[in-house]
C-alpha cells in the first residue's frame, strides 16, 4: 500500500461503499493502483513511496535488460511518438522471442503509447513485492469480447476441447510484456507452435496460455492510444 496525493476527483469503493476524494486529498491505495494513477496524471507521489521503483526501472533500461521485440521489419514501422523510447532501449525485429530479460512484444498494427509500455514493464518488474509480481502482462481486446467472437469453427472446437468454454476474455497478442523465465520461454515456444498449426492468433494465444499456465496481469483496455 502507498499514499498518493490526488490531482483530480476519484470515486473509490471502501468496504463496499463508494467514497469520493478530491484534488489535494491523500489516499492510501495498492501499489499497482498508485503507479497507474501517477502514470495517468491522476495523482502524484508526494511522499516518495512509489516513484523509486520507476526510477530503478529507468536505471535498468540502460543496462540492456529491457528491450522491444517488434513483430515486423524496420521499414514497416513508423511510430513518431515512440521514437524517444526506441532510442533508449534495444530493439529486435522479426518473430516473437525473448531476447531480453524484460520484453515488450509489439505488433505495430496495434497502437500503443510510451506510457502504456512503461506501465506494462512496471507490472512485470521483479522489483515489486513477491505478491505483486507477474510473469506476463497483456491488454484485452475489449471488456466484451470472448473467444466466441474470434476464429473459425475449428478454432472454437479446439478451445472447447481444451477449455470447456468459449466465454473466455481475449487478449491482444500484439501487445505483450514478458519477463523471461523458463515458464515464459515454454509459453512462447507453445504459442509459436500453435501459430504454426494455423488459425486465429487470438485463439492460439489462449491455447498456449492455458497449456503453460503463466501468471498474467491484465492491463487497462483504454491505454492503447498514442
Amino acid at each position: 500500500m502507498a499514499y498518493v496525493v490526488l490531482r483530480q476527483k476519484v470515486n473509490i469503493s471502501e468496504r463496499g461503499h463508494p467514497v469520493t476524494y478530491y484534488p489535494g486529498d491523500s489516499v492510501k491505495v495498492g501499489r499497482q493502483t498508485a503507479e497507474e494513477w501517477i502514470l495517468r496524471g491522476i495523482a502524484v507521489d508526494a511522499y516518495g513511496q512509489v516513484e523509486p521503483l520507476a526510477r530503478e526501472m529507468d536505471a535498468r533500461v540502460a543496462t540492456g535488460e529491457y528491450g522491444i521485440v517488434i513483430l515486423a521489419q524496420p521499414e514497416d514501422v513508423y511510430a513518431e511518438a515512440l521514437l524517444p523510447l526506441l532510442s533508449k532501449v534495444s530493439v529486435t525485429y522479426g518473430e516473437i522471442g525473448l531476447p531480453y530479460l524484460y520484453n515488450f512484444i509489439w505488433d505495430p498494427v496495434e497502437p500503443v503509447s510510451t506510457q502504456l509500455i512503461n506501465y506494462g514493464w512496471l507490472r512485470i518488474s521483479q522489483l515489486n513485492p513477491k505478491e505483486e509480481r507477474w510473469s506476463m502482462a497483456a491488454s484485452l481486446t475489449s471488456l466484451d469480447d470472448t473467444l466466441l467472437d474470434y476464429g473459425d469453427e475449428e478454432d472454437k472446437e479446439k478451445a472447447l476441447t481444451l477449455l470447456g468454454d468459449l466465454r473466455v476474455p481475449v487478449y491482444k497478442p500484439g501487445l505483450l510484456w514478458i519477463y523471461r523465465t523458463r515458464e515464459t520461454e515454454k509459453f512462447v515456444e507453445e504459442y509459436k507452435h500453435q501459430l504454426a498449426l494455423g488459425g486465429s492468433k487470438h485463439h492460439c494465444f489462449i491455447r498456449a496460455l492455458y497449456k503453460c499456465q503463466v501468471k498474467i496481469c491484465t492491463l487497462p483496455t483504454d491505454w492503447s492510444s498514442i
